[in-house]
C-alpha cells in the first residue's frame, strides 16, 4: 500500500470543534486506501491572538492528543523569527496592515510546515496531506487520494476557492517528493519572493509563486472547510459564490448599521464577547 503522511501544523486551537471532522473526512478516507502516518509540529502558544492584536480565546496544548498523532513536536513561539530573516523580510511591507502580525503568523504556519514536511519525507511518505487543526472540513478527501493515486507523482492537488490572486493555501494533498518539498518547504522561498516581486510576503502568491517555479502541475479540488476560532465560533467563507458572499456582507452591513441608529451597537459588542466568553 502507498505511504500517506498527514501533517498538521500551527497552533492546536479549536481542535475540541474540528477533530471529529478531521477523522471523518481527512484521516478515516486515508487509512482506507493507504498506511498512514499522523505528524503533527505545534508551537506552545496558550493564548491566540487575532489579527489586530487582541486576545482571542485560550489554546489547551493537551488537545494536539486528539489527533493521536505517531510524532508530535512541540516548539516555543518566536525562536524560529531570527532564522527565517524575518527582519529582512518585513522590510518589504506589510500585506495586511497590521503591524505584521499576520507576517509574523505565516511565518510561523510556513516553518511549522516544513517541519512537518523534514519528518514526513524522513518516513519515506509517497503522499503528504497537509492540514490546518483549525478548519472544520465539509467533504471527505477520498476522492482525491484515489485520483492522487490513480495519477501518480509530481502534483499537487488545492482548493479551487478563495485564491486571492495566488493559489489556495488552506491545505492540500502534495503527490511525489518534488511536490511535497515545493509545497511544504516554501519558508526557504519566502526572501527570494519579496526579493524576485519587491511586495511583501503573502501567502497565497507565495504559494503560487512557488509552485510556478517547480513547474509542477497543479489540480484544483472543490472541497471544502471552514476555519473555526478557539471559541468555536465558525468564520464565514464563500467556497467561490461571489453572490452569496455579498449576500453576506450586506446583511453583517445592514445588521450593524441598525445597531448603530439605534445606539445599541456598544451593548451588541459587549454582549457578543461575553457569549465568546462563555463558549472558551
Amino acid at each position: 500500500m502507498a505511504h500517506v503522511a498527514i501533517c498538521f501544523y500551527g497552533v492546536p486551537r479549536s481542535l475540541k470543534h474540528t477533530h471529529k471532522s478531521i477523522f471523518r473526512r481527512v484521516i478515516g478516507p486515508a487509512k482506507s486506501l493507504a498506511e498512514i502516518r499522523v505528524i503533527a509540529h505545534f508551537f506552545d502558544e496558550r493564548t491566540v491572538l487575532s489579527v489586530n492584536g487582541a486576545p482571542d480565546g485560550s489554546i489547551d496544548a493537551r488537545e494536539a492528543q486528539l489527533l493521536r498523532p505517531d510524532h508530535l513536536e512541540i516548539e516555543e513561539p518566536n525562536l524560529c523569527l531570527a532564522h527565517r530573516n524575518f527582519e529582512d523580510i518585513i522590510a518589504f511591507g506589510d500585506a495586511w496592515k497590521n503591524e505584521n502580525i499576520s507576517t509574523r503568523n505565516l511565518v510561523h504556519q510556513l516553518h511549522s510546515i516544513n517541519a512537518t514536511t523534514v519528518q514526513a519525507l524522513r518516513d519515506g511518505a509517497e503522499i503528504v496531506v497537509f492540514v490546518r487543526p483549525d478548519l472544520k472540513y465539509w467533504d471527505s478527501l477520498k476522492p482525491v487520494l484515489q485520483n492522487a493515486l490513480e495519477d501518480g507523482p509530481d502534483r499537487v492537488y488545492l482548493p479551487a476557492w478563495q485564491s486571492w490572486g495566488g493559489y489556495n493555501d488552506r491545505f492540500a494533498v502534495a503527490v511525489g517528493p518534488k511536490a511535497i518539498e515545493a509545497y511544504g518547504q516554501r519558508v526557504t522561498q519566502m526572501l527570494n519572493f519579496c526579493q524576485d516581486t519587491d511586495a511583501p510576503l503573502h501567502s497565497e502568491l507565495l504559494l503560487k509563486y512557488c509552485l510556478d517555479k517547480s513547474g509542477l502541475p497543479v489540480e484544483f479540488i472543490p472541497n471544502r472547510a471552514s476555519r473555526m476560532r478557539a471559541s468555536g465560533i465558525r468564520v464565514w467563507e464563500s467556497f467561490g459564490d461571489d453572490e452569496a458572499t455579498i449576500r453576506h456582507q450586506v446583511r453583517k452591513a445592514f445588521l450593524w448599521n441598525l445597531l448603530d441608529r439605534s445606539g445599541l451597537k456598544p451593548l451588541a459588542k459587549k454582549g457578543f464577547r461575553f457569549w465568546k466568553s462563555l463558549r472558551q
